[in-house]
């Protein structure tokens, strides 16, 4: 990480942030980073690229919107995103994990995304490194994470806490706190065994 620095997203970062979403036409079709923050039901069908921007700008604004961005020197070339479960209410089959749910994590994170001149450099390891830090200076607490892997078969992870470390590795734990990070088919698996 010694070449990148990482700065959390807020209004001093937004151009930064807004500079990245731009290059790449919004991401992902204009949704500029937006999906994870309104349920489905709350979503307005009617959404552009326009309004998703400033839907994220009045989050940011807000401070209700977070993410770990990594510069190489001045340009915001990735980031990570994170927040609390009320700030990122919106993940993947939300009622059934939330249906085996003992409690809420204290933390969520939803998205990445690298420049398309930067991938298969590690960035986005350096942008979770990034968001986990600022999680932990923020107070920590756990963290789960909601992959979205397209393959041929479901991924296989193992929840059991002995083996969080082969997710991210033990160097990214926040102090005193395992990573929770396994997507919900694994857990309801594993549970069952």
């Amino acid at each position: 990480m010694s070449e990148y620095t990482i700065k959390p997203l807020g209004p001093d970062t937004w151009e930064d942030f807004a500079g990245i979403a731009e290059r790449h036409n919004g991401v992902w079709n204009g949704c500029w980073c937006t999906w994870f923050h309104t349920l489905y039901a709350d979503k307005d069908k009617e959404r552009t690229a326009d309004s998703n921007c400033a839907l994220k700008a009045r989050l940011v604004n807000e401070g209700q919107a977070h993410a770990a961005l990594v510069f190489d020197g001045d340009l915001a070339v990735a980031w990570c995103q994170y927040g609390s479960p009320e700030e990122l209410p919106n993940i993947n089959h939300r009622k059934e994990y939330e249906a085996g749910l003992d409690r809420l994590p204290d933390y969520r994170i939803t998205c990445f995304f690298v420049d398309k001149k930067y991938r298969r450099k590690g960035l986005a390891a350096v942008a979770l490194e990034g968001a986990l830090d600022l999680i932990a200076q923020a107070g920590g607490g756990v963290v789960e994470a909601y992959p979205h892997i397209e393959l041929p078969m479901k991924p296989r992870i193992c929840a059991r806490p002995c083996h969080r470390d082969c997710l991210f590795g033990s160097q990214n734990r926040l102090p005193g706190q395992l990573l929770e990070c396994v997507d919900w088919h694994a857990r309801r698996k594993h549970d069952a065994a």
